[in-house]
Order: structure tokens, then C-alpha cells, then sequence
């Protein structure tokens, strides 16, 4: 199980004796929200839940579908890059990787009323990418992926004394990797070879939502939504250590290959209120009920070596396993999270505010598995509660059809702690932060077009394998968000 520490943006895994997908850190990825959809609502720094008046708010505040008073069609696509720049052991080295997406497909229906408004919207949201990667290579002098295997492995043995096949340091004893000619127990190499890591992850979250809005009372909105989240991660890895310097007599290489495909559903609902002062200002206040996710997990194993001369008398110089593939099912519950959001509302401009709290000490896993239950212990010792916020700005041309935007948004990491020992306290480097800038065109005051871009940015720590050095990355993502919307 992989249990090393540190607060992931969505994108990078590393190297266990096991390979599955339910650890603290993918439940962090699966359960974040991301910043929202729609290019207005995140050109201004997704500090929407007191805006929320176009189809956007059937994610970031239902309630505020109803003010709007005419059917609205929105369509939007993602664009998006990911970058990575990993350092290990003093070398960096960079890695990229891109998604084109439909971001939202959507539809507003506003119903005749005698006073009030009574509002249905649906649609589909993207709501997460999981687009990612890592590159890493640099000679390691001190160190191999071997050294973990064998400090963390326990090898059984039959009657006959041939090693049980049930992990990946058995077969590793099996290739002659923790295996010496006369068949003892050791682990050969001592570092002194040239590692190299390939990284690529994919997939994303996805929300199929019905919302409804009423205003129960003058300038008081209230609604709620019923989202069906569903996606799909994907993970493929190539590790390789190489002999370039010849030191050792028989091992040339060693290469791990490892790949993870794993379906998630789930469901949860969301209610909200939307409150209007005097025209100019909205009050905005939603809650986010739990999801229960449940996840089928496909993951597979291959290891690989090569020798330079046979490892023992009559074996050959290659060897290459497949490790039997596992697949598993499991859920995971995520924490309530509760927004709210302020907006002033002028002719020529737009100011927005807004805060959520998440309690990630609530987060749990739930399946039989005493390892489950360390996972859920680690929630409750070594996450914390977070507070997040976002501001936003919108100004309008008086003379022109043209709107100018600009937003920022912080997100606290639900990590306490930066390393497994526990010695080194999160700060705001470990926070991830956005910049947004937009721009809308209104056209006939029935056609938007609305672009989008968002930069983030974040510094996290991981390991390459068990007991590896640290390896430290900056990751940075670049989205350009097109949204039309027309209303009729």
C-alpha cells in the first residue's frame, strides 16, 4: 500500500511492492471538487456561489438558476496542459501532458408563474481532470528500488524450497534480483545505477446534474441539485534501472512496468439559498452532502531483467514476468463541504467573494480490509480542516458589448504534515493557487461567448519508490475554458 505523504494536485503516484489505487492520496484527487465550470464564472477566480446567474450555478449555487428568466443553452470546452518539473536527487527534469474536453453541456428552463420563479436545469459538468505526468532520470549512487522490496518484503518458501509467487519481491527472488547463485536470500544491488521513472496519468470526474430553483419569497431563492458523478483514472508507469557504469559483474537492467485503470460512481445532493438586497447585493449559502463512491480497480504488474552473463548455471539472461492482474472494489466516503459566497452588483462592475470549509478528517474508506482501516485512521491523525476562498472581479463596457475579468482562488492542502515523519507542518507553499483572466462578449443580449484562462500552481514532495530520496515538484496547469451560452 502506498502510505508516503504528500498533497497531490490530481497527478502523481509512485512505486509500492503492491499496486493499488486506494490510498490517501487518490482520495484526495477523487474527492477535491475542482474549481468549477463555465469561462465566467472561472475568469473571475470561481468566487461564484454569490453570483450564480447563468448555468453555472447548477455547480456552484442551484438556487441562483432562478433568477434567470429566459431558457439558456450552454455549451463549453476545456483546454487544457499539464507541466511537471520533478527533482531527485539535485537533477530536474520535465514533464507534459494535455487534455481537450467538454467542460459543460447544459440547459436552463425557466417555467410561467404568477409571481416568483420556478427554474429546472440539467446537464453534464466536468468536474475534475486527472491528467497528469512525471519524468524522472539521474544515476543513484546509494540507492535501488530493490532496497524497499527486500526491507519490506517476508518470502515464503514450499516443502521443496522453491519461493511461493505472491508479491512482487517474490518474483524479483525469482529473477535473480534478491537471489544470489546459491539461492540465499539478498539483495545484490547497492545502487550505483541510472534510474529512470515515465509517468502518465489520465482520466477525469464527471457530474450528470438536475437542479431546480424557486423563489419562495421577494429577492429569496432556494434549490438544490441531484449530481450522478462518474469517470475514470487511469495510471501507466515504466521504472527502469540500468548498470551504465558497469559495476556489478552479471545485473545489466531491471524494469518495472505498472498500470492502473480504474471506474468510479457515485451520487450526492446539494442544497442553497440565494439572497438579493437592493439589487446590488447577493448573499449565497450552499451545502454539499457526502458522495459515496464506489471504484473498480484493474491493476497489473510486469517486471523485467536482464543479465550480462547468467545469474546462476544454467539460467538464461533475461527474464520477464507478468504478475497476476487484481482487480478490486471499494468506496470511499467524502467529507460535507460548505460554501458561501458574497457579490456587489453595479452597472460597470462585479465583485464576488466566497469561502469553503471541508472537513477532511471525515473523509473513509470502507471495505474489509484491515488496511482500510490504517488508511481511515491516517484521515483522522494526519488531515485537518480547510478553509478556502476565491475573488473575483467582472467590468462591463458602457459603450460596448465587452466584459473584462480577473480572479484568484486558494486551496489549503488537507495534509497536515509535508513528509511522512511528520516533522514539517503544511504551509501556504503546499497551498494550490490560481490566477484567472476572462473575457465575454454579449451579443443581441441573447448570445455569449465567454473565454477563460487559468493558471495554477502548487510545490509537492513524494518518493520515487519505498525509501527512495524525496523527490520535490512543481507542478504548473494552463487551462484556456471556451464557453458559449445562448438564451431565447
Amino acid at each position: 500500500m502506498r502510505l508516503t505523504k504528500f498533497f497531490l494536485l490530481s497527478t502523481i503516484c509512485f512505486f509500492s511492492v503492491t499496486v493499488h489505487a486506494q490510498n490517501e492520496l487518490d482520495a484526495i484527487r477523487f474527492s477535491q471538487q475542482g474549481l468549477g465550470l463555465g469561462a465566467r464564472a472561472l475568469g473571475m477566480g470561481g468566487a461564484y456561489t454569490g453570483v450564480a446567474n447563468d448555468y453555472s450555478a447548477i455547480f456552484y449555487n442551484p438556487a441562483g438558476l432562478g433568477q434567470i428568466k429566459r431558457m439558456e443553452f450552454n455549451l463549453g470546452f476545456d483546454f487544457y496542459q499539464f507541466n511537471s518539473n520533478a527533482t531527485y536527487l539535485n537533477s530536474t527534469q520535465n514533464a507534459t501532458n494535455s487534455r481537450t474536453a467538454i467542460q459543460s453541456l447544459g440547459f436552463v428552463m425557466p417555467f410561467p408563474t404568477y409571481q416568483g420563479s420556478f427554474v429546472l436545469a440539467f446537464g453534464y459538468n466536468r468536474q475534475a481532470n486527472f491528467t497528469g505526468g512525471q519524468n524522472i532520470s539521474v544515476f543513484n549512487p546509494s540507492q535501488s528500488i530493490l532496497d524497499g522490496l527486500a526491507a519490506n518484503s517476508n518470502p515464503r518458501f514450499d516443502n521443496n524450497n522453491n519461493i511461493i509467487l505472491s508479491d512482487l519481491a517474490s518474483y524479483a527472488w525469482e529473477q535473480f534480483l534478491l537471489n544470489d547463485s546459491a539461492g540465499l536470500y539478498v539483495n545484490p544491488i547497492r545502487g550505483n545505477v541510472l534510474q529512470s521513472s515515465e509517468l502518465l496519468e489520465d482520466g477525469g470526474k464527471n457530474m450528470f446534474s438536475i437542479a431546480t430553483a424557486i423563489e419562495v419569497a421577494p429577492s429569496l431563492f432556494v434549490g438544490g441539485s441531484l449530481n450522478i458523478v462518474s469517470g475514470n483514472y487511469s495510471y501507466i508507469r515504466t521504472y527502469r534501472e540500468d548498470d551504465v557504469q558497469n559495476r556489478y559483474e552479471k545485473f545489466q537492467s531491471l524494469t518495472l512496468e505498472e498500470t492502473i485503470e480504474t471506474d468510479l460512481t457515485g451520487w450526492n445532493l446539494k442544497a442553497s439559498l440565494l439572497y438579493v438586497l437592493d439589487d446590488h447585493f447577493r448573499l449565497g449559502l450552499c451545502v454539499e452532502t457526502p458522495t459515496t463512491l464506489t471504484f473498480n480497480e484493474l491493476s497489473t504488474q510486469m517486471l523485467s531483467s536482464r543479465f550480462k552473463v547468467a545469474p546462476a548455471p544454467n539460467q538464461p539472461l533475461s527474464f520477464s514476468d507478468k504478475l497476476p492482474s487484481n482487480n478490486f472494489e471499494y468506496r470511499l466516503r467524502t467529507p460535507f463541504v460548505f460554501s458561501g459566497g458574497v457579490s456587489l452588483d453595479e452597472p460597470n462592475f462585479t465583485l464576488s467573494a466566497q469561502a469553503t470549509f471541508t472537513d477532511w478528517t471525515q473523509l473513509q474508506y470502507r471495505a474489509n480490509s484491515e488496511s482500510f482501516a490504517d488508511l481511515n485512521r491516517i484521515f483522522k491523525t494526519d488531515f485537518q480542516q480547510t478553509i478556502d476562498y476565491a475573488v473575483g472581479a467582472e467590468l462591463r463596457s458602457v459603450f460596448l458589448p465587452i466584459r473584462a475579468r480577473a480572479g484568484y482562488n486558494y486551496q489549503m492542502s488537507p495534509l497536515k504534515f509535508r513528509d511522512a515523519a511528520r516533522t514539517q507542518r503544511t504551509t501556504t507553499e503546499d497551498a494550490r493557487q490560481t490566477i484567472t483572466l476572462g473575457a465575454g462578449l454579449l451579443l443581441r443580449k441573447t448570445l455569449n461567448i465567454d473565454v477563460a484562462y487559468v493558471r495554477t500552481t502548487q510545490s509537492i514532495f513524494g518518493l520515487l519508490y519505498t525509501g527512495s530520496a524525496q523527490v520535490g515538484e512543481t507542478l504548473t496547469i494552463n487551462s484556456i475554458v471556451l464557453t458559449t451560452s445562448f438564451r431565447f
